[in-house]
């Protein structure tokens, strides 16, 4: 075995979780008064800071712990919906045939990783899973 590791992220890395995120963000904005996050919209937030997102969107600095469980709740409860990012369980596969071992390092909570990859077979891929290892502002 190699003793080299590869520490991937989860969200937008291994799984392709953009549009599960938005989705739970926008059935949650409308209770906290943010404005919806659309189509039209994503080239202009993605030239953004997490602040400037957080200002274009009326996000309000008080709301963000709840609206963030809010999020956080409805993303889990929706975690069977996620799939791998275009082209990465292949790119996973051909690293643990050349011996490297693979570990994940997300903002994401334990229980969603280990159940997407309980799901798609890949779990014991995994050493480790270090869970909710977050800057304050990653996903607020």
């Amino acid at each position: 075995m190699n003793n080299k590791f590869i520490i991937f992220d989860f969200d937008n890395t291994l799984a392709d979780a953009l549009a599960l995120w938005i989705e739970a963000y926008n059935e949650t904005a409308p209770r906290y008064g943010y404005k919806l996050v659309r189509p039209e919209n994503y080239d202009e937030l993605r030239t953004k800071s997490a602040w400037q997102i957080k200002n274009a969107l009326g996000v309000k600095l008080w709301s963000m712990p709840l609206a963030r469980r809010a999020i956080r709740k409805l993303f889990a409860a929706r975690i069977n919906q996620l799939q791998f990012a275009p082209g990465m369980r292949e790119v996973l596969e051909r690293l643990r045939g050349r011996g490297y071992r693979l570990a994940i390092f997300t903002s994401n909570r334990y229980k969603n990783v280990d159940a997407f990859l309980s799901r798609n077979g890949c779990r014991d891929w995994f050493e480790f899973i270090e869970p909710e290892a977050s800057l304050f502002f990653k996903v607020w």
